[in-house]
Protein backbone atom coordinates (compact mmCIF):
# COMPACT_ATOMS: atom_id res chain seq x y z
CA UNK A 1 0.00 0.00 0.00
CA UNK A 2 2.84 2.43 0.87
CA UNK A 3 4.61 1.57 -2.39
CA UNK A 4 1.41 2.26 -4.33
CA UNK A 5 0.93 5.57 -2.50
CA UNK A 6 4.50 6.68 -3.31
CA UNK A 7 3.98 5.65 -6.93
CA UNK A 8 0.82 7.74 -7.17
CA UNK A 9 2.61 10.69 -5.56
CA UNK A 10 5.47 10.49 -8.10
CA UNK A 11 2.95 10.32 -10.93
CA UNK A 12 1.15 13.35 -9.53
CA UNK A 13 4.38 15.36 -9.29
CA UNK A 14 5.36 14.41 -12.86
CA UNK A 15 1.99 15.55 -14.21
CA UNK A 16 1.99 18.72 -12.14
CA UNK A 17 -1.02 17.68 -10.04
CA UNK A 18 -1.30 18.40 -6.33
CA UNK A 19 0.02 15.67 -4.05
CA UNK A 20 -2.36 14.70 -1.26
CA UNK A 21 -1.96 12.01 1.39
CA UNK A 22 -4.21 11.09 4.27
CA UNK A 23 -2.02 12.77 6.85
CA UNK A 24 -2.08 16.02 4.89
CA UNK A 25 -5.86 16.26 5.11
CA UNK A 26 -7.61 18.31 7.81
CA UNK A 27 -8.57 16.27 10.87
CA UNK A 28 -12.25 17.10 10.31
CA UNK A 29 -12.12 15.53 6.83
CA UNK A 30 -10.30 12.45 8.09
CA UNK A 31 -13.09 12.11 10.68
CA UNK A 32 -15.62 11.88 7.83
CA UNK A 33 -13.51 9.14 6.24
CA UNK A 34 -13.50 7.31 9.57
CA UNK A 35 -17.31 7.61 9.82
CA UNK A 36 -17.77 6.31 6.29
CA UNK A 37 -15.63 3.27 6.98
CA UNK A 38 -17.84 0.21 7.36
CA UNK A 39 -20.88 2.52 7.49
CA UNK A 40 -19.78 4.04 10.81
CA UNK A 41 -18.98 0.66 12.35
CA UNK A 42 -16.55 0.89 15.28
CA UNK A 43 -16.23 -2.72 16.26
CA UNK A 44 -15.33 -4.18 19.61
CA UNK A 45 -14.39 -7.84 19.28
CA UNK A 46 -13.04 -8.54 22.74
CA UNK A 47 -9.37 -9.43 23.01
CA UNK A 48 -9.45 -11.26 19.68
CA UNK A 49 -9.99 -8.29 17.42
CA UNK A 50 -10.87 -4.59 17.60
CA UNK A 51 -11.49 -2.15 14.78
CA UNK A 52 -10.63 0.74 17.09
CA UNK A 53 -7.47 -1.04 18.14
CA UNK A 54 -6.38 -1.51 14.53
CA UNK A 55 -7.13 2.14 13.77
CA UNK A 56 -5.13 3.34 16.80
CA UNK A 57 -2.19 1.17 15.72
CA UNK A 58 -1.44 3.52 12.84
CA UNK A 59 -3.21 6.60 14.27
CA UNK A 60 -0.73 6.76 17.15
CA UNK A 61 2.01 7.64 14.65
CA UNK A 62 -0.15 10.19 12.86
CA UNK A 63 -1.28 13.26 14.75
CA UNK A 64 -3.91 13.99 12.10
CA UNK A 65 -5.51 10.55 12.37
CA UNK A 66 -5.46 10.66 16.15
CA UNK A 67 -7.00 14.13 16.27
CA UNK A 68 -9.64 13.05 13.76
CA UNK A 69 -11.35 10.94 16.41
CA UNK A 70 -12.48 14.01 18.31
CA UNK A 71 -14.48 15.16 15.25
CA UNK A 72 -16.32 11.88 14.67
CA UNK A 73 -20.05 12.54 15.10
CA UNK A 74 -21.49 9.03 14.72
CA UNK A 75 -20.39 6.04 16.75
CA UNK A 76 -21.65 2.49 16.37
CA UNK A 77 -20.54 0.11 19.10
CA UNK A 78 -20.76 -3.28 17.47
CA UNK A 79 -20.23 -6.68 19.06
CA UNK A 80 -19.63 -9.29 16.32
CA UNK A 81 -19.80 -12.38 18.51
CA UNK A 82 -18.76 -14.74 15.74
CA UNK A 83 -15.10 -14.23 16.69
CA UNK A 84 -15.67 -14.83 20.40
CA UNK A 85 -15.23 -18.44 21.59
CA UNK A 86 -18.42 -19.96 23.01
CA UNK A 87 -16.53 -20.65 26.24
CA UNK A 88 -16.36 -16.90 26.86
CA UNK A 89 -20.14 -16.49 26.76
CA UNK A 90 -22.42 -17.33 29.68
CA UNK A 91 -25.30 -19.60 28.77
CA UNK A 92 -26.21 -21.37 25.57
CA UNK A 93 -28.76 -20.82 22.85
CA UNK A 94 -30.86 -17.70 22.84
CA UNK A 95 -30.26 -14.86 25.26
CA UNK A 96 -26.58 -15.58 25.95
CA UNK A 97 -24.53 -13.00 27.81
CA UNK A 98 -20.92 -11.89 27.50
CA UNK A 99 -19.46 -13.01 30.83
CA UNK A 100 -17.55 -11.12 33.53
CA UNK A 101 -14.15 -11.96 32.01
CA UNK A 102 -14.85 -9.20 29.51
CA UNK A 103 -15.71 -6.48 32.04
CA UNK A 104 -12.19 -5.04 32.12
CA UNK A 105 -11.94 -5.10 28.32
CA UNK A 106 -15.22 -3.22 27.94
CA UNK A 107 -14.18 -0.69 30.59
CA UNK A 108 -10.88 -0.03 28.82
CA UNK A 109 -12.60 0.32 25.46
CA UNK A 110 -15.05 2.79 27.00
CA UNK A 111 -12.22 4.75 28.63
CA UNK A 112 -10.43 5.18 25.30
CA UNK A 113 -13.61 6.21 23.51
CA UNK A 114 -14.72 8.70 26.19
CA UNK A 115 -11.29 10.39 26.04
CA UNK A 116 -10.81 10.43 22.26
CA UNK A 117 -14.36 10.94 20.94
CA UNK A 118 -15.54 14.32 22.14
CA UNK A 119 -18.11 15.47 19.56
CA UNK A 120 -20.28 12.40 19.11
CA UNK A 121 -23.90 13.27 18.24
CA UNK A 122 -25.32 9.78 17.62
CA UNK A 123 -24.51 6.46 19.28
CA UNK A 124 -25.84 3.04 18.35
CA UNK A 125 -25.01 0.07 20.50
CA UNK A 126 -25.41 -2.91 18.17
CA UNK A 127 -25.23 -6.62 18.83
CA UNK A 128 -26.19 -10.04 17.63
CA UNK A 129 -29.90 -10.13 18.49
CA UNK A 130 -29.49 -13.23 20.66
CA UNK A 131 -26.45 -12.12 22.62
CA UNK A 132 -25.95 -9.22 24.96
CA UNK A 133 -23.87 -7.60 27.70
CA UNK A 134 -24.04 -8.23 31.41
CA UNK A 135 -25.09 -5.46 33.86
CA UNK A 136 -21.55 -4.22 34.55
CA UNK A 137 -20.76 -3.95 30.83
CA UNK A 138 -24.08 -2.20 30.19
CA UNK A 139 -23.31 0.41 32.86
CA UNK A 140 -19.83 0.94 31.38
CA UNK A 141 -21.33 1.61 27.94
CA UNK A 142 -23.95 4.02 29.32
CA UNK A 143 -21.29 5.86 31.37
CA UNK A 144 -19.18 6.18 28.23
CA UNK A 145 -22.09 7.52 26.19
CA UNK A 146 -23.00 9.98 28.97
CA UNK A 147 -19.53 11.53 28.62
CA UNK A 148 -20.42 12.97 25.20
CA UNK A 149 -21.64 16.51 26.01
CA UNK A 150 -23.31 17.11 22.64
CA UNK A 151 -25.03 13.73 22.24
CA UNK A 152 -28.41 13.96 20.51
CA UNK A 153 -29.38 10.34 19.70
CA UNK A 154 -28.79 7.15 21.65
CA UNK A 155 -30.04 3.76 20.47
CA UNK A 156 -29.38 0.92 22.89
CA UNK A 157 -29.84 -2.48 21.26
CA UNK A 158 -27.84 -4.83 23.48
CA UNK A 159 -27.56 -4.71 27.24
CA UNK A 160 -29.28 -5.33 30.55
CA UNK A 161 -32.47 -3.25 30.57
CA UNK A 162 -32.60 -2.81 34.34
CA UNK A 163 -28.98 -1.66 34.64
CA UNK A 164 -29.36 0.61 31.60
CA UNK A 165 -32.53 2.20 33.00
CA UNK A 166 -30.97 2.87 36.40
CA UNK A 167 -27.73 4.19 34.89
CA UNK A 168 -29.44 6.52 32.40
CA UNK A 169 -31.71 7.81 35.16
CA UNK A 170 -28.71 8.57 37.40
CA UNK A 171 -26.99 10.48 34.61
CA UNK A 172 -30.15 12.45 33.89
CA UNK A 173 -30.38 13.52 37.53
CA UNK A 174 -26.70 14.49 37.43
CA UNK A 175 -27.45 16.88 34.56
CA UNK A 176 -26.10 14.83 31.68
CA UNK A 177 -27.88 13.94 28.43
CA UNK A 178 -29.09 17.55 28.28
CA UNK A 179 -29.03 17.66 24.48
CA UNK A 180 -30.58 14.23 23.96
CA UNK A 181 -33.36 14.35 21.36
CA UNK A 182 -33.88 10.64 20.67
CA UNK A 183 -33.69 7.60 22.95
CA UNK A 184 -34.54 4.20 21.49
CA UNK A 185 -34.47 1.57 24.18
CA UNK A 186 -34.36 -1.95 22.73
CA UNK A 187 -32.28 -4.21 25.02
CA UNK A 188 -33.61 -7.07 22.93
CA UNK A 189 -32.29 -9.93 25.02
CA UNK A 190 -33.94 -8.65 28.19
CA UNK A 191 -37.55 -9.80 27.78
CA UNK A 192 -39.81 -11.90 25.66
CA UNK A 193 -40.10 -15.51 24.61
CA UNK A 194 -37.27 -15.42 22.07
CA UNK A 195 -35.18 -12.83 23.90
CA UNK A 196 -35.31 -14.22 27.43
CA UNK A 197 -32.07 -13.65 29.33
CA UNK A 198 -30.10 -16.64 30.53
CA UNK A 199 -29.23 -14.61 33.63
CA UNK A 200 -32.73 -15.34 34.88
CA UNK A 201 -33.06 -18.86 33.52
CA UNK A 202 -29.86 -19.98 35.29
CA UNK A 203 -31.22 -19.17 38.75
CA UNK A 204 -34.27 -21.32 38.12
CA UNK A 205 -36.81 -18.48 38.04
CA UNK A 206 -39.83 -18.32 35.80
CA UNK A 207 -39.70 -16.97 32.26
CA UNK A 208 -42.00 -14.09 33.25
CA UNK A 209 -39.77 -12.81 36.02
CA UNK A 210 -37.47 -10.79 33.70
CA UNK A 211 -40.43 -8.73 32.54
CA UNK A 212 -41.72 -8.29 36.09
CA UNK A 213 -38.39 -6.71 36.95
CA UNK A 214 -37.76 -4.85 33.71
CA UNK A 215 -41.09 -3.05 33.36
CA UNK A 216 -40.88 -1.12 36.70
CA UNK A 217 -37.28 -0.16 35.92
CA UNK A 218 -38.19 1.20 32.48
CA UNK A 219 -41.23 3.03 33.87
CA UNK A 220 -39.06 4.58 36.57
CA UNK A 221 -36.69 5.82 33.86
CA UNK A 222 -39.62 7.24 31.89
CA UNK A 223 -40.72 9.25 34.94
CA UNK A 224 -37.48 11.24 34.69
CA UNK A 225 -37.51 11.72 30.92
CA UNK A 226 -38.98 14.63 28.95
CA UNK A 227 -42.25 13.67 27.25
CA UNK A 228 -40.73 13.37 23.77
CA UNK A 229 -38.06 10.95 25.01
CA UNK A 230 -40.79 9.06 26.88
CA UNK A 231 -42.56 8.69 23.56
CA UNK A 232 -39.39 7.22 22.05
CA UNK A 233 -39.14 4.62 24.83
CA UNK A 234 -42.85 3.83 24.60
CA UNK A 235 -42.79 3.31 20.82
CA UNK A 236 -39.40 1.75 20.15
CA UNK A 237 -38.06 -1.59 21.27
CA UNK A 238 -38.65 -3.19 24.61
CA UNK A 239 -41.80 -1.48 25.89
CA UNK A 240 -44.23 -2.44 23.09
CA UNK A 241 -42.98 -6.02 23.42
CA UNK A 242 -43.78 -6.05 27.14
CA UNK A 243 -47.22 -4.54 26.51
CA UNK A 244 -47.97 -7.33 24.04
CA UNK A 245 -46.83 -10.12 26.37
CA UNK A 246 -48.87 -8.72 29.27
CA UNK A 247 -51.91 -8.13 27.02
CA UNK A 248 -51.81 -4.41 27.81
CA UNK A 249 -51.99 -2.90 24.34
CA UNK A 250 -55.00 -0.75 25.28
CA UNK A 251 -53.07 0.59 28.29
CA UNK A 252 -50.04 1.13 26.03
CA UNK A 253 -52.17 3.19 23.61
CA UNK A 254 -53.62 5.11 26.55
CA UNK A 255 -50.10 5.96 27.79
CA UNK A 256 -49.27 7.13 24.27
CA UNK A 257 -52.14 9.63 24.17
CA UNK A 258 -51.44 10.71 27.76
CA UNK A 259 -47.95 11.74 26.61
CA UNK A 260 -49.47 13.56 23.64
CA UNK A 261 -51.81 15.41 26.03
CA UNK A 262 -48.78 16.37 28.13
CA UNK A 263 -47.16 18.00 25.13
CA UNK A 264 -45.32 15.27 23.22
CA UNK A 265 -44.78 16.51 19.67
CA UNK A 266 -46.65 14.48 17.05
CA UNK A 267 -46.26 17.02 14.24
CA UNK A 268 -42.52 17.42 13.73
CA UNK A 269 -41.90 13.68 14.04
CA UNK A 270 -43.16 10.99 11.66
CA UNK A 271 -45.61 9.73 14.19
CA UNK A 272 -47.94 7.61 12.05
CA UNK A 273 -45.00 5.73 10.55
CA UNK A 274 -43.49 5.19 14.02
CA UNK A 275 -46.77 3.83 15.37
CA UNK A 276 -47.35 1.52 12.38
CA UNK A 277 -43.73 0.38 12.24
CA UNK A 278 -43.49 -0.43 15.94
CA UNK A 279 -46.95 -1.80 16.66
CA UNK A 280 -45.96 -5.11 18.27
CA UNK A 281 -48.51 -7.47 16.75
CA UNK A 282 -49.79 -8.58 13.35
CA UNK A 283 -52.93 -10.15 14.84
CA UNK A 284 -55.37 -11.22 16.18
CA UNK A 285 -57.87 -8.69 14.82
CA UNK A 286 -59.09 -7.47 18.22
CA UNK A 287 -55.56 -6.33 19.03
CA UNK A 288 -55.09 -4.79 15.61
CA UNK A 289 -58.16 -2.68 16.32
CA UNK A 290 -55.99 -0.80 18.82
CA UNK A 291 -53.73 0.26 15.96
CA UNK A 292 -56.72 1.26 13.83
CA UNK A 293 -58.11 3.41 16.67
CA UNK A 294 -54.71 5.05 17.21
CA UNK A 295 -54.36 5.90 13.51
CA UNK A 296 -57.88 7.33 13.40
CA UNK A 297 -57.38 9.49 16.50
CA UNK A 298 -54.02 10.77 15.27
CA UNK A 299 -55.54 11.72 11.90
CA UNK A 300 -58.85 13.16 13.06
CA UNK A 301 -58.03 14.71 16.43
CA UNK A 302 -54.34 15.56 16.19
CA UNK A 303 -53.95 16.23 12.47
CA UNK A 304 -51.02 13.86 11.95
CA UNK A 305 -49.42 13.81 8.51
CA UNK A 306 -50.87 10.85 6.52
CA UNK A 307 -47.89 10.97 4.13
CA UNK A 308 -45.08 10.88 6.66
CA UNK A 309 -42.10 8.86 5.49
CA UNK A 310 -39.89 6.47 7.41
CA UNK A 311 -37.53 8.34 9.71
CA UNK A 312 -34.50 6.13 9.20
CA UNK A 313 -33.28 4.29 6.09
CA UNK A 314 -31.51 1.78 8.34
CA UNK A 315 -34.61 -0.40 8.60
CA UNK A 316 -34.81 -0.70 4.85
CA UNK A 317 -31.12 -0.97 4.02
CA UNK A 318 -31.49 -4.70 3.42
CA UNK A 319 -34.30 -4.01 0.98
CA UNK A 320 -33.45 -0.86 -0.96
CA UNK A 321 -30.61 1.40 0.02
CA UNK A 322 -31.86 4.66 1.54
CA UNK A 323 -35.44 3.91 0.66
CA UNK A 324 -37.85 5.83 2.91
CA UNK A 325 -41.38 4.48 2.42
CA UNK A 326 -44.55 6.33 3.47
CA UNK A 327 -46.75 4.98 6.21
CA UNK A 328 -49.31 3.78 3.64
CA UNK A 329 -46.63 1.54 2.12
CA UNK A 330 -46.12 -0.08 5.53
CA UNK A 331 -49.79 -1.04 5.69
CA UNK A 332 -49.79 -2.25 2.07
CA UNK A 333 -46.73 -4.38 2.82
CA UNK A 334 -48.60 -5.87 5.75
CA UNK A 335 -51.68 -6.48 3.60
CA UNK A 336 -49.58 -8.06 0.85
CA UNK A 337 -48.23 -10.55 3.39
CA UNK A 338 -51.74 -11.45 4.55
CA UNK A 339 -52.83 -11.83 0.92
CA UNK A 340 -49.95 -14.24 0.32
CA UNK A 341 -51.13 -16.39 3.24
CA UNK A 342 -54.73 -16.39 2.03
CA UNK A 343 -53.87 -17.41 -1.55
CA UNK A 344 -51.37 -20.02 -0.32
CA UNK A 345 -48.14 -18.39 -1.56
CA UNK A 346 -46.86 -17.98 2.01
CA UNK A 347 -46.97 -20.78 4.56
CA UNK A 348 -47.03 -20.34 8.33
CA UNK A 349 -45.44 -22.93 10.64
CA UNK A 350 -47.89 -24.66 12.92
CA UNK A 351 -45.95 -23.50 16.00
CA UNK A 352 -45.91 -19.86 14.86
CA UNK A 353 -47.84 -17.48 17.13
CA UNK A 354 -49.83 -16.27 14.09
CA UNK A 355 -50.80 -19.75 12.89
CA UNK A 356 -54.32 -19.68 14.40
CA UNK A 357 -55.18 -16.11 13.44
CA UNK A 358 -58.17 -15.45 11.21
CA UNK A 359 -56.33 -13.76 8.34
CA UNK A 360 -59.53 -12.52 6.73
CA UNK A 361 -60.38 -10.53 9.86
CA UNK A 362 -56.85 -9.12 9.92
CA UNK A 363 -57.30 -8.02 6.31
CA UNK A 364 -60.56 -6.27 7.22
CA UNK A 365 -58.79 -4.18 9.88
CA UNK A 366 -55.93 -3.33 7.48
CA UNK A 367 -58.46 -2.27 4.82
CA UNK A 368 -60.05 0.07 7.38
CA UNK A 369 -56.65 1.62 8.11
CA UNK A 370 -55.92 2.07 4.39
CA UNK A 371 -59.32 3.72 3.95
CA UNK A 372 -58.59 6.09 6.85
CA UNK A 373 -55.25 7.09 5.37
CA UNK A 374 -56.44 7.68 1.78
CA UNK A 375 -59.52 9.62 2.97
CA UNK A 376 -57.17 11.98 4.80
CA UNK A 377 -54.89 12.44 1.80
CA UNK A 378 -52.48 9.54 2.21
CA UNK A 379 -50.62 8.43 -0.92
CA UNK A 380 -48.22 5.72 -2.00
CA UNK A 381 -47.35 6.40 -5.62
CA UNK A 382 -44.96 4.63 -7.96
CA UNK A 383 -42.21 7.03 -6.90
CA UNK A 384 -42.65 5.87 -3.29
CA UNK A 385 -42.31 2.19 -4.08
CA UNK A 386 -39.06 0.27 -4.75
CA UNK A 387 -38.98 -1.65 -7.99
CA UNK A 388 -37.72 -5.19 -8.39
CA UNK A 389 -37.23 -5.73 -4.67
CA UNK A 390 -40.44 -7.32 -3.43
CA UNK A 391 -42.66 -10.10 -4.67
CA UNK A 392 -45.84 -8.29 -5.60
CA UNK A 393 -48.46 -10.71 -6.83
CA UNK A 394 -50.17 -9.74 -10.06
CA UNK A 395 -53.56 -10.34 -8.49
CA UNK A 396 -52.85 -8.15 -5.43
CA UNK A 397 -54.69 -5.00 -6.50
CA UNK A 398 -57.46 -6.84 -8.42
CA UNK A 399 -58.01 -8.77 -5.18
CA UNK A 400 -58.23 -5.49 -3.23
CA UNK A 401 -60.66 -3.96 -5.73
CA UNK A 402 -62.86 -7.06 -5.71
CA UNK A 403 -63.35 -7.06 -1.95
CA UNK A 404 -66.64 -5.98 -0.40
CA UNK A 405 -64.79 -3.72 2.05
CA UNK A 406 -62.96 -1.87 -0.74
CA UNK A 407 -64.36 1.63 -0.25
CA UNK A 408 -64.85 4.31 -2.89
CA UNK A 409 -61.85 6.17 -1.43
CA UNK A 410 -59.58 3.14 -1.88
CA UNK A 411 -60.88 2.46 -5.39
CA UNK A 412 -60.33 6.10 -6.38
CA UNK A 413 -56.79 6.08 -4.94
CA UNK A 414 -55.93 2.95 -6.97
CA UNK A 415 -57.33 4.46 -10.17
CA UNK A 416 -55.42 7.71 -9.65
CA UNK A 417 -52.13 5.90 -9.05
CA UNK A 418 -52.02 7.03 -5.41
CA UNK A 419 -52.09 3.47 -4.08
CA UNK A 420 -49.17 1.54 -5.54
CA UNK A 421 -47.14 -1.28 -4.06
Amino acid sequence: MDRLLRLRQREARTSGRAVTSLVSLPSELVAKIVEYNERCGYRFDGVWDSWLGRYLTFACVSKTCLEALQYVSRLRINFPFASIPQSAIAGTGRGTVLDARHDAIVRRWCDIVSRRFRNVLRVENMSDVRKTMNPAQTVAIVDCVASFPHLQEFELWAGNAISASESIKAHLRAGRFRNLRCLRFHCKTSVGREYESDLFRHVGQSSRLPMQLVKPAVRSLMSDLPVDLCLDVLLWGIYPRMALIDDELEAWASMFFDLVARGADVHSRRILWEVARNFPVSGPPEKLNVLCDMVEKLLVVHGADPNCMASDPYFYAFRTYKYLPPVLWEILDWLNFQHGIIVGDISIDSDDSDADIDNEQVVQVLMRIIDLLVRHGGRCSADDTPRGIYDKREDFFPWILSRADCTAAIRDAVNRGNLVY
